[in-house]
């Protein structure tokens, strides 16, 4: 029934095609679109695509199409490992690119489509003008098949590319993928750790874009869903996912309605603190998100008991998402979110992770501060050292 219900959302806000692998008849639909290209560029992870057994699936589908793989890239790339994908792009022209892996691999699909589509070159792509995100030359279609249940990447219209090592957001409405194959299949080789990293990406994704600034009554659809079905499954997926076919597939729905919520939202201080700690420590991107999301429901909190007006109302959607989960969990959300990590292996001690005072600051000092924008209350430096003051103990 909700399927159904954001499947109409989908075709008024996001302009996406989206078939479930578990449902036959719109997998025949999938494939049915996939045989009509004649000349395919394809752009994968360099083990997970084998790992997943999406190699089979692509051997088997592609017999009477020209392939072009690309996958000489890293995770979180350089625009100089994305380049040569461009010009390979530029060599075939293809019928269309195809995305199959996980959120770095669909970011570079999401940058060599938008670098082709517009004849930007590696340069260009950082000096256009904002107006021009909006336009597209080339009318090439971007089908994007995700191998996590996490990142939502597949139903965002921004990637995430480095220069230099420095991180940068490119962001068009042209980027966001048009079709979009969804099977839980691809994602059985991934560890429980990744699947909980995943996971928490996921919930994050959709708790900070219900509380965001720019939240609306559609972002919010697509976030309870989200939360809701990753309450259900998150367990079972890391668990016994090779028990739980049914519970995996939720999952990856679920993080695909959290992609289109942050779609229409962005992140906020969760995410944005989470780079730093990448960086510095080497968590994962999902463990790093999970680190502080607890603490920030902790933190909001104890703003709220200081009874300010202002903030009371700048909070007014933590507050529900806050009740949300109350009736949820019958639990606060941040004794639930770190007992959750503890479960799943995830350190989540400063001391354990080797996150002291001066690495803390660091990150504080860099952090990126559109995120911190797009987030529902001010946040000062010493906010932020209270939020990683906030993180527990190991017992």
């Amino acid at each position: 029934m909700f399927h159904g219900v954001t499947a109409k959302l989908d075709s008024i806000f996001s302009k996406q095609d989206i078939f479930l692998a578990s449902e036959p008849v719109q997998s025949k639909f999938f494939i049915d679109k996939i045989l009509k290209f004649k000349k395919v560029m394809l752009i994968t992870g360099k083990r997970s695509y084998i790992a997943s057994g999406a190699n089979i699936f692509v051997k088997d589908l592609f017999k009477n199409i020209e392939l072009n793989t690309f996958n000489e890239f890293d995770v979180n790339p350089d625009i100089d490992q994305i380049s040569p994908g461009y010009e390979i792009a530029k060599e075939i022209q293809p019928d269309a690119i195809i995305a199959i892996g996980g959120g770095s691999v669909i970011d570079t699909a999401k940058i060599i489509h938008f670098m082709y589509s517009n004849d930007l070159n590696k340069d260009k792509i950082f000096t256009f003008k904002r107006d021009f995100l909006q336009l597209s030359i080339k009318n090439l279609p971007l089908i994007a098949i995700p191998t996590t249940a996490g990142t939502g990447s597949e139903s965002t219209h921004f990637a995430v590319v480095y220069k230099n090592k420095k991180k940068f957001s490119i962001s068009s409405k042209t980027m966001l993928p048009g079709i979009v194959f969804l099977d839980h299949n691809f994602c059985l080789s991934n560890s429980p750790y990744q699947n909980a990293c995943s996971g928490f990406d996921a919930l994050s994704q959709a708790i900070e874009s219900y509380w965001s600034k720019k939240s609306s009554l559609i972002s919010r659809t697509y976030s309870i869903k989200a939360i809701d079905l990753i309450l259900k499954n998150f367990k079972s997926v890391v668990n016994d996912p090779y028990k739980n076919h049914h519970a995996f597939m939720n999952m990856l729905i679920a993080a695909n309605y959290a992609g289109k919520a942050i779609n229409l939202t962005k992140t906020t201080a969760p995410h944005a603190l989470s780079y730093g700690i990448t960086q510095r420590l080497g968590l994962p991107h999902g463990h790093a998100v999970a680190l502080t999301l607890g603490a920030f429901f902790e933190m909001h909190n104890l703003e709220l008991r200081r009874n300010n007006s202002i903030t009371i109302k700048e909070l007014k959607q933590f507050r529900n998402i806050n009740n949300f989960f109350l009736k949820k969990l019958n639990s606060p959300p941040h004794i639930f979110f770190y007992k959750l990590m503890d479960s799943f292996s995830m350190h989540y001690d400063s001391e354990l992770l080797g996150l002291d005072k001066r690495t803390i600051m660091d990150i504080i000092e860099n952090v990126n501060l559109e995120r911190l924008a797009n987030h529902p209350i001010k946040l000062s430096k010493d906010c932020l050292k209270k939020v990683f003051n906030l993180i527990p103990k190991k017992n």
